[in-house]
């Protein structure tokens, strides 16, 4: 029997999925009791966006676990005190941000549904998310399509997906 480069790439890609779902697996059973809350609480939370919040949560800070950013952001969701302002119109102070989880992935939401209300556009909210709605809007469409954080956040997405997929009680 003759192998061709045909046969070779489906065993390569075969392999590959394996190893996409061990590691997805790997991952599920490596997170913290804490880590597992975070992501139900972002999935319950952001709905209609649930793993939209969820991925973001993960991407902003590991599921919890970073709470202090590189760039003044604080929390579950690395808001910064002016995103706050702009989703919820009132302030709230640092200490709170950083150690109340349920009221940062509320604000995480909430800033998404900001940014969401700012430029009508899925991608372009991610990326309203990571750098403000100005930015987010005036981007041409070829850099929205290429912006790493909208990547990041879409691998992010694929993987809660692979989690949460039959077994979002669990996570509990």
């Amino acid at each position: 029997m003759r192998h061709t480069w045909r046969d070779a790439f489906i065993s390569w890609l075969a392999i590959l999925m394996l190893l996409a779902l061990i590691t997805w697996c790997h991952r599920a059973n490596a997170m913290t009791r804490h880590q597992r809350w975070a992501l139900w609480y972002a999935y319950q939370v952001g709905f209609p966006y649930s793993t939209t919040a969820s991925a973001i949560i993960w991407q902003e800070s590991s599921l919890c676990a970073h709470r202090i950013g590189t760039h003044h952001d604080y929390g579950c969701g690395g808001i910064q005190e002016g995103a706050v302002w702009a989703a919820w119109h009132m302030h709230v102070g640092r200490w709170a941000l950083i150690h109340d989880d349920k009221l940062n992935i509320h604000i995480t939401v909430a800033y998404f549904n900001y940014c969401l209300s700012q430029t009508h556009n899925w991608e372009r909210a991610v990326i309203c998310y990571n750098t403000g709605p100005a930015y987010a809007k005036r981007l041409s469409w070829h850099y929205v399509v290429h912006n790493a954080y909208l990547r990041r956040i879409k691998w992010r997405m694929r993987e809660v997906s692979a989690i949460n997929g039959a077994t979002v009680e669990d996570l509990r």
